[in-house]
């Protein structure tokens, strides 16, 4: 079973009005869930109590975005639950039934079902969705993601110096090559697109079916991150 804890991060404890608001509609919508927020030190404590082998690594993730990734996966091996990125707001109450899954797993981009969804120049096959996960504690597929994600970064130096590497070494493509291979089994969950869905500018409007909306406020401020990365300005 997928336990009732929502885990949100910020890069410090002072949250921006708008993400305070965010974090409100997801205790309105959700009132039977825990809420936990992790600051940037508080992702350092995580990881020092459920996977002290990489502690280490963490000062040599280049951005701060990149450190949410790696995040999320850590935290739904440990605690299980739900993870979500700041910029997003429950549309509806969580299915109930989607806590019965090992996992639960959606599209981010699906030409094959949304054939006028936003086409990204930077990639051209489907992908999954990142910023909303579901797992339970201890499930194998999160902690093969993050000990994947280590072996990317550390193959490129911990450096990302384009867009597609920080994509591909902790983000939704590494997630995508990961959690693929399994898609047959039955104790995963892998929802279409519009489960969880993004501005209708960026991709597509919302269906009945949408539970999750993500504002995308952090993308350009991640594009900067990745470009400013490499020159090791202490950005993040």
């Amino acid at each position: 079973m997928i336990p009732k804890k929502l885990h949100f991060t910020y890069a410090t404890k002072d949250l921006p009005s708008k993400y305070q608001e965010n974090l409100k509609v997801w205790q309105k919508m959700c009132p039977d869930w825990e809420l936990c927020f992790y600051s940037d030190e508080e992702i350092s404590e995580l990881f020092a109590n459920h996977f002290p082998q990489y502690s280490a690594l963490l000062p040599k993730i280049p951005y701060g975005a990149m450190l949410a990734d790696f995040f999320r996966y850590a935290v739904l091996y440990a605690e299980g639950g739900l993870y979500s990125d700041i910029d997003t707001v429950p549309l509806k109450p969580i299915p109930e039934e989607w806590l019965a899954f090992d996992g639960v797993i959606g599209y981010e981009y699906q030409p094959s079902k949304f054939p006028d969804s936003y086409r990204y120049p930077w990639n051209e096959k489907e992908f999954l969705c990142q910023w909303t996960l579901l797992s339970k504690p201890g499930y194998f597929l999160f902690k093969e993601a993050l000990a994947e994600a280590f072996r990317r970064l550390e193959r490129l130096n911990f450096q990302a110096k384009s867009i597609f590497d920080g994509l591909n070494t902790a983000g939704p493509l590494l997630l995508t090559d990961v959690a693929l291979p399994y898609q047959e089994r039955k104790e995963l969950l892998f929802l279409d697109a519009d489960f969880f869905g993004c501005r209708e500018d960026e991709h597509f409007p919302f269906t009945k079916r949408s539970v999750i909306a993500h504002q995308c406020d952090g993308k350009d401020r991640w594009m900067v991150q990745v470009k400013l990365s490499h020159l090791n300005l202490g950005y993040g």
